[in-house]
């Protein structure tokens, strides 16, 4: 404890209210005039505009101040939807789209009207157009004799189009945040009618279009909102065929690697999306899949983007209330809450995703045990739903496998009766499953971790048999290939993370005699015995993420002698275990998610036999400091 003399003197912050908490998340905004879908956009966050859209070819025009939609009087001179749109709100631009056929024709909005000026050289329909009012780029449209595939794109210089650089390939209905000479086109398709999903994007710098560096984790999609720079975009909603399958996903990338943040509040696609930032965004109206009015509007408000008139908070951040007249701080507390039940009880069956976008699969239900089950299920943040089961029914896969919810895959477990052990690996694209390159052995209920390019399998035991492995497998995309050994061979173990940052901890051997603690760590190379868990168990669940080498959590599971489940759950810093808040009801064999974080994440099913979903969230929490 700090005496006073030590600390008489420091200063601290004082405010009259709290600091408040990082967020990034959607809230609703403003309702769009009128419901539509596939109009043009421009603007930012608080000075928007919207133009055109279906039904018909609408020549409406709204502008948006952050809070209110009002119609404009300046209506575009011909109506249109499915027409790009970029600049400003006081200096818009709208090209090309359809309304009894592929229109040309371009128009530029001055804040109170539209003029017709020089039309782009190729009608399109869905065009994407990015930029300002006097340098734009627009390009992957379903181009006229509709809907041909080009690899065209046109520039803009306020007065004429010029053709501007080749895509490599073709690419349709896509979505692009930037400039015209450093643009940003993310996902599309390859093929009529809706095939060859890209998760891949393209950058442009004024000349040449390239790949970038960074893939989408969504399997792919067309139609979605995106708004941004091309080194700080967000990409939201869209559409994935087949099924079809509207999407409610939110991802954000910093010029290197895309992130899953929360999601959309309604799933739609062909929305407006003005230019925005990746901080502050808006959507609005589109298909949900019928036209809608919503808008909602994207907020990212941390130290570095502080929320309007307030204070962010940062942990560990002392300060005095002049209000209340009370010295406060910030410190992380996690907690579990109750999320939506499975549609089946179910043990061992294992989990992919994050929080709020999550996969469950396999296993075995209560239902004639000891069977094993296909059975897929995908959770949005708030309900499980079926979605289409993968090809070899097994069970003891593991407590996590590799990938997000639409870009996953698992490998090993086994079936019974009879016992029959599997090496098969399955890679799902948010729709169906398709069997890929198998492990070198058959293998259950080991560590998996990664992206379905690049991941591993650690570990784990046999079937028929009772052997423990030491062994690791990595996955490159295409198939499997041997490493470097673990130092301890267990089954029943819990871990994951990337290829070069990797962590597994717990597991036990067969018989079931006694469980262990031992955590080891993976560089990429070779695997090193740190810190052990507190409590030695098997048959856990992780929440593991980009980050889990130095950030991690342990749930649940089997403890020795007795072997009853737990509801403990331990937090990894990157040194040591340290004991958490327990999980509403102790379970082993359940799933856990392999694209979750230290901050968010969720278990679901376990043994005894469950339902139950359970979601773990770290946030920061005021707290008063007290003298007695």
């Amino acid at each position: 404890m700090a005496e006073y003399k030590t600390i008489k003197g420091f200063k601290t912050q004082s405010y009259a209210t709290d600091p408040v908490a990082a967020t990034a998340a959607w809230s609703a905004g403003g309702n769009y005039p009128t419901p539509m879908s596939e109009g043009g956009a421009a603007g930012t966050q608080t000075a928007g505009l919207g133009f055109g859209g279906t039904p018909g070819g609408l020549t409406t025009t709204a502008e948006y101040d952050g809070t209110t939609w009002a119609v404009s009087p300046g209506s575009l001179g011909t109506g249109r939807y499915a027409n790009g749109g970029c600049g400003t709100q006081t200096a818009a631009l709208c090209v090309s789209g359809y309304s009894g056929g592929v229109k040309n024709e371009v128009e530029e909005y001055n804040g109170s009207a539209w003029s017709e000026v020089n039309n782009i050289p190729l009608a399109g329909y869905d065009m994407l157009a990015l930029g300002t009012q006097t340098a734009a780029v627009a390009t992957t449209a379903r181009w006229h004799p509709y809907p041909t595939l080009k690899t065209d794109s046109y520039e803009y210089d306020g007065t004429s189009w010029s053709a501007g650089g080749a895509l490599p390939a073709v690419r349709a209905v896509a979505t692009g945040v930037g400039t015209q000479t450093a643009s940003l086109v993310m996902a599309g398709i390859s093929t009529i009618p809706y095939g060859g999903f890209y998760q891949s994007c393209l950058e442009y710098d004024g000349s040449t279009w390239t790949l970038a560096t960074g893939d989408l984790n969504r399997s792919g999609s067309m139609l979605a909102g995106g708004s941004g720079l091309q080194t700080a975009a967000l990409i939201y909603g869209g559409l994935y065929v087949p099924g079809p399958t509207v999407l409610a996903d939110t991802e954000s990338y910093n010029g290197t690697t895309w992130t899953e943040l929360n999601n959309l509040s309604t799933a739609r696609t062909i929305m407006g999306s003005p230019a925005g930032t990746n901080t502050t965004a808006l959507g609005f109206a589109g298909g949900a899949p019928s036209e809608s009015n919503a808008t909602e509007e994207w907020n990212d408000y941390s130290s570095t983007n502080p929320a309007p008139d307030k204070t962010m908070m940062n942990q560990g951040q002392i300060w005095y209330n002049t209000t209340g007249n009370a010295l406060k701080y910030t410190s992380a507390v996690g907690a579990w809450a109750s999320g939506g039940a499975l549609p089946v009880a179910r043990r061992n069956e294992t989990g992919i995703g994050s929080q709020t976008a999550a996969l469950a699969a396999g296993g075995t239900p209560p239902s004639g045990y000891p069977g094993v089950t296909t059975n897929t299920e995908s959770y949005n943040g708030t309900a499980w739903a079926a979605v289409n089961s993968f090809n070899t029914a097994r069970t003891n896969i593991g407590a996590n496998s590799l990938g997000t919810q639409t870009a996953a895959q698992i490998s090993g477990g086994v079936t019974h009766p009879p016992t029959v052990g599997y090496d098969v690996s399955e890679q799902y694209d948010g729709t169906s499953w398709t069997e890929k390159a198998d492990l070198n052995e058959v293998k259950l209920v080991g560590a998996s971790g990664g992206t379905t390019t690049a991941g591993f399998y650690a570990g784990g035991g046999n079937a028929p048999g009772a052997t423990q492995y030491t062994s690791t497998e990595t996955w490159d995309g295409t198939s499997w290939a041997e490493t470097n050994n673990i130092n301890t061979g267990r089954r029943y173990l819990a871990g994951g993370g990337p290829t070069s940052a990797a962590l597994i901890f717990g597991g036990g051997p067969l018989p079931v005699i006694s469980s262990l603690g031992l955590t080891e760590s993976w560089d990429g190379t070779s695997w090193t015995e740190t810190n052990n868990l507190n409590g030695a168990r098997q048959y856990l669940a992780g929440l593991t993420g980009p980050a889990t080498s130095t950030s991690a959590v342990a749930v649940g599971g089997q403890t020795s002698p007795s072997f009853p489940a737990t509801n403990g759950t331990e937090k990894w810093d990157g040194t040591s275990w340290a004991t958490g808040p327990t999980l509403g009801t102790g379970r082993s064999q359940m799933s856990g998610n392999s694209a979750a974080s230290a901050t968010a994440g969720l278990v679901a099913g376990g043994q005894p036999y469950s339902t139950a979903t359970e979601e773990w969230t770290i946030s920061d929490t005021v707290k008063t400091v007290t003298v007695s």
